[in-house]
């Protein structure tokens, strides 16, 4: 766990933005979103995945034949591959003004496209086939969030860093995955008011657990540090829908975080399905588990793989979407956004 106090005046108005799901590749030159979140002026900026698309499109083997799996990379070839999109996102111009004005107060969590592929977990991490891509692909996000914090800065320069190909030993099947995974981490912000969770939804997804038991514990240690504080866990997962990719697909994580909600303030940040929801709070004892899911910073395609229309006969605009939480003397407001206009917007009391 590594927890950093960062502070916001007496009684002013402490913001957190929050968004998830950006291709630099399918999304090149100018991302407008970032310069939407800019004016804004949030005190830190929350990264809910997908940050990069490892697998879209799906990388083709030597007869042509597209695999979702990255079957068709070497694991350096992996390597390669996705150092190159993060330096590609890093190199946008509003997103790279957007770090510098933020001063390194930037968190991200990881999700399936920036993990290894498409609803991947910690089953497929584990295969030997695998483990060096999973490898690579932890020690790159691990780059990522050390750039993210320092202004965009510091990002290896090629896969040669010994930072990218860190554990990378034979045999494969020797190396651990708890060893080399990034984990849980938390932040405490505007003077212990408001702790951000950010746990690893990857890399011990598998059968009811979402984060598994040792980032259970130590994220349970954290909320019982702080027991009166709004506290924001990080997600690539929404808590409902979409089977497996939801915290109510695995019932061991989801049952406990309904009781870390009867006990503590939570509010979920969530990413994943392309579009801006404020589901209806869910009833937690005398308390209530909140969400709130912001995803479509800048991608032109539907994760589900089909096109959409709207209602008007076009087909939907998947680009634009961010969340904006505004902290203040014992409330917290919810807004949320698609190209500067906002969708949905709530405020709550607190404790919620």
């Amino acid at each position: 766990m590594s927890t950093h106090a960062k502070s916001g005046s007496a009684g002013t108005t402490y913001k957190i933005a929050f968004t998830s799901c950006m291709s630099a590749s399918h999304y090149p030159g100018q991302q407008p979103v970032w310069a939407e979140i800019a004016k804004a002026q949030p005190d830190c900026l929350v990264l809910l995945g997908d940050s990069v698309y490892i697998d879209v499109p799906a990388k083709p083997d030597s007869s042509g034949n597209a695999h979702p799996s990255n079957a068709g990379y070497s694991d350096h070839d992996f390597a390669v591959h996705l150092h190159d999109l993060y330096a590609a996102q890093l190199a946008i111009p509003e997103f790279s003004l957007l770090l510098q004005q933020l001063r390194g107060q930037v968190y991200a969590v990881w999700d399936d496209h920036d993990f290894l592929w498409n609803n991947a977990g910690g089953k497929e991490a584990r295969r030997v086939v695998h483990k060096g891509q999973a490898l690579f692909s932890a020690n790159l996000f691990r780059c990522w969030r050390k750039a993210l914090a320092q202004g965009g800065a510091g990002f290896p320069a090629s896969t040669q860093s010994a930072s990218v190909s860190k554990g990378y030993l034979p045999p494969l099947r020797a190396i651990r995955v708890d060893d080399f995974a990034p984990g849980y981490a938390s932040q405490v912000l505007n003077d212990g008011q408001v702790v951000l969770h950010l746990p690893d939804g990857r890399s011990w997804r598998q059968g009811s657990d979402l984060i598994g038991k040792s980032q259970r514990q130590q994220m349970a240690a954290v909320l019982a540090q702080y027991p009166d504080a709004l506290h924001i866990l990080a997600s690539g997962s929404t808590l409902q829908g979409h089977g497996g990719e939801s915290w109510s697909g695995h019932a061991t994580d989801f049952h406990w975080l309904q009781d870390q909600a009867s006990q503590y303030n939570l509010l979920v940040i969530s990413g994943d399905i392309h579009k801006n929801a404020l589901p209806n709070p869910m009833p937690c004892g005398a308390k209530f588990l909140h969400e709130a899911t912001a995803s479509g910073a800048a991608v032109n395609f539907n994760p589900f793989g089909s096109r959409d229309a709207d209602s008007a006969g076009g087909f939907l605009d998947y680009s634009g979407h961010f969340g904006l939480l505004s902290i203040r003397q014992g409330a917290v407001e919810v807004c949320l956004y698609h190209h500067g206009r906002q969708t949905h917007q709530t405020t709550k009391a607190l404790p919620f």
